[in-house]
C-alpha cells in the first residue's frame, strides 16, 4: 500500500510539475524594426522576426504585400502610389506576445 502512496505522490507531483512549466512560458515577439517608411516609388524591406514559438501577422491594409523568407524574415511590399498618402499598422503575434509594425508610404504628388 505504500507503494502505491508513493507512486500516487510522484505521479501527482511531475502533473503539478508540468502544469507549473506550462503556467510560465513566456511568449515573446520582436521585430528589427518598428517604423518602414516608403517613398512613392514604393519597395521592399525585409523585417526580422524573433519569436519563442510559432508567428503570424495580422493586419486590415489591402496595399501591402509580403511574403516570408526561409530564414524568418517578413518582407513587406510597397507597390508604386500614385494616390494618396497611406498607412497601416502590422501586428507580429507569438502566443500572448505581440510586436507592432508602423508603416507608410507617401503618394507622387507629396512635397516635402
Amino acid at each position: 500500500m505504500k507503494k502505491i502512496k508513493y507512486i500516487l505522490s510522484a505521479l501527482f507531483l511531475g502533473m503539478m510539475v508540468a502544469s507549473c512549466t506550462h503556467l510560465h512560458r513566456r511568449d515573446k515577439v520582436e521585430i528589427s524594426v518598428s517604423e518602414l517608411h516608403f517613398g512613392q516609388q514604393g519597395g521592399e524591406t525585409p523585417v526580422k522576426v524573433t519569436a519563442t514559438s510559432d508567428w503570424h501577422v495580422e493586419s486590415t491594409n489591402t496595399w501591402i504585400r509580403s511574403y516570408i523568407t526561409s530564414d524568418n524574415n517578413y518582407v513587406i511590399i510597397a507597390p508604386p502610389n500614385d494616390s494618396i498618402f497611406r498607412e497601416d499598422t502590422l501586428s507580429f503575434i507569438c502566443g500572448t506576445a505581440n510586436a507592432i509594425l508602423h508603416v507608410t508610404q507617401e503618394p507622387s504628388n507629396h512635397f516635402s
